[in-house]
């Protein structure tokens, strides 16, 4: 709101906004030429990750919608895309980007009046897959976090040179079996890794030193996906491929809440929490992601079934009723959210593999109802 003027806003249930959501018309964003593992959005631009090899940038602010393809690799998918902090940004003077190859290589990229630039790149040793790339930052600093195969590095991105360096070490697999990291994020209120890894567990580590806690979320998969509470740190959520999403209190890394799984154990590809982008001001309000294209909002505070949010548009009885509209019933890999003046955007990217892979059903974009106060 302007000088002057007073943000008004009625309240309502996560149900009776879901409900409206429900009725918002989707948009299509064509280019991709195969699945799409991640997203990023910020400031009205979005980054796209592809198993095609790019990373491409939507100007979602014009109608043109006018994209940028950054060519990563010829023969690596692009896993992850990471805008960098409004630190990064001002001292190079334009927007920065973060992508992660299962090359093993981040490469960092600057948005000048000219175009995009690669201005750096930083490797893991053991060029495995980056399954986790985000930025992290301070009032003064910033750093990249990457992860891949077992190995997790902070990097100082101007000195291209790891900052932390540390090994997540198998728990409960064979003598001699390696792990993965599949995600992983610093909470920047109490400077801890939380790292989502392929033996179902979530590890936490202080980056001044020393594990802190290993949690097992599940006991039949992987865990897919973590996110730190952003206003302080304090809960802990966790996805996993057999459908649990769940949620710990950091202060004593017992269990906080859960949402009830659907029967079928859809894989859940990832959480997060809608004041992180400004969606919604209350802090425990979560959304998840699955495999058979649901969304979930759920209240972490209530142990009520979440609510999920079917984005179809107009689209009514299974049939398409034309290019406006937009059906999520593709797997879906991650999802963004940013907060407009008008509303809040929410991309959602993910495809079907192989033949079945359509460039329509790769990266869907929805201009949603602020849903700054909700009631359980």
């Amino acid at each position: 709101a302007g000088e002057g003027q007073r943000l008004v806003c009625r309240r309502m249930t996560i149900a009776e906004w879901a409900a409206t959501c429900s009725q918002t018309r989707g948009q299509r964003l064509l280019g991709h030429e195969g699945r799409c593992f991640d997203s990023a959005l910020q400031n009205g631009l979005l980054a796209t990750a592809s198993e095609d090899g790019t990373a491409r940038v939507w100007d979602l602010q014009h109608e043109a919608q006018a994209t940028t393809t950054l060519p990563c690799s010829t023969s690596s998918e692009v896993l992850r895309v990471s805008w960098a902090p409004e630190i990064v940004e001002s001292v190079m003077g334009a927007p920065v980007l973060a992508t992660g190859g299962a090359d093993g290589v981040a490469r960092i990229w600057r948005f000048g009046p000219g175009g995009a630039k690669l201005v750096q790149s930083v490797s893991h040793a053991s060029r495995d897959q980056i399954y986790g790339c985000e930025w992290s930052a301070s009032e003064d600093d910033a750093w990249l976090l990457t992860a891949a195969a077992d190995e997790v590095v902070l990097w100082d991105v101007s000195a291209g040179q790891a900052k932390v360096s540390y090994r997540t070490s198998s728990s409960g697999t064979s003598e001699g079996e390696t792990v993965d990291v599949f995600d992983a994020q610093i909470s920047e209120t109490t400077h801890l890794v939380a790292c989502a890894v392929s033996d179902g567990t979530v590890r936490v580590h202080d980056l001044r030193g020393g594990d802190v806690a290993t949690i097992r979320p599940s006991n039949r998969g992987k865990v897919t996906a973590v996110r730190w509470r952003p206003s302080d740190g304090a809960r802990l959520a966790a996805a996993t491929v057999s459908g649990d999403v769940v949620l710990y209190d950091t202060r004593t890394w017992r269990l906080h809440a859960a949402r009830p799984k659907p029967p079928t154990h859809v894989p859940a590809y990832g959480v997060r929490w809608l004041s992180e982008s400004g969606a919604a001001q209350d802090d425990d309000v979560l959304l998840s992601w699955s495999n058979d294209g649901t969304l979930d909002f759920w209240h972490a505070q209530t142990h009520a079934d979440p609510i999920a949010l079917r984005l179809r548009g107009s689209e009514e009885n299974g049939e398409d009723t034309g290019s406006a509209d937009v059906r999520l019933d593709f797997p879906l890999f991650h999802c963004s959210l940013a907060r407009n003046p008008a509303s809040s955007t929410l991309v959602a990217v993910g495809g079907d593999g192989g033949h079945d892979f359509r460039p329509d059903r790769a990266v869907a974009r929805f201009d949603l109802p602020h849903a700054i106060a909700l009631d359980i």
